[in-house]
């Protein structure tokens, strides 16, 4: 049988080795022992469990970063989708009554609100920049630039998609419509 001394906290030791299959048994509170069946497959030196527990550790926290990636992708997506929703939510609210108009309008803010507390905590937000002068550096890919001379004083009209900031900076951009500023 393979012995090892104990160098770390004992129980974490044995839930690991069971965790891959290897039989351990304790011989001492201090010294444990490998099942024979697993002495030929594995080297058991201390430094090499060691550096294998550490590459296991290193793509545990590989793979917490992609679930946390992929979460934060689907909050973004999630809400330049319901700001599309929110579009098309509008003009449907125009065929409505006063009344009516009023108590969906009053979901529609409670559903933003919700999506929003969802951007703020994966440190995301939303930037509308509706009705505000074009700058051809603004984090929006205007979709009908060509229409105008490079000379014509520009504002957004609509945001067919709203740009997305992080902490760190422009997490996506958004999409808008521009019209000439009438003078």
């Amino acid at each position: 049988m393979a012995m090892w001394t104990r160098n770390f906290h004992s129980a974490a030791l044995v839930m690991l080795l069971t965790e891959h299959g290897i039989g351990v048994h304790r011989s001492t509170p201090h010294l444990f022992e490998i099942d024979e069946e697993f002495g030929p497959q594995m080297k058991w030196r201390r430094g090499e469990f060691l550096e294998h527990k550490r590459e296991k550790s290193m793509a545990d926290s590989e793979e917490n970063t992609t679930t946390t990636e992929a979460m934060r992708e689907a909050v973004i997506s999630m809400a330049v989708e319901s700001w599309r929703f929110g579009r098309v939510f509008d003009r449907l609210l125009l065929n409505l009554d006063a009344g009516e108009q009023n108590r969906y309008k009053s979901q529609f803010r409670w559903f933003i609100k919700k999506v929003e507390q969802a951007l703020e905590q994966a440190d995301l937000r939303i930037v509308n920049v509706e009705g505000h002068p074009f700058d051809p550096g603004m984090a929006a890919t205007p979709l009908n630039i060509e229409t105008f001379d490079a000379k014509d004083s520009l504002m957004v009209d609509q945001m067919l998609e709203p740009i997305i900031m992080g902490k760190e900076g422009l997490v996506r951009t958004g999409t808008v419509t521009l019209r000439k500023v009438e003078l």
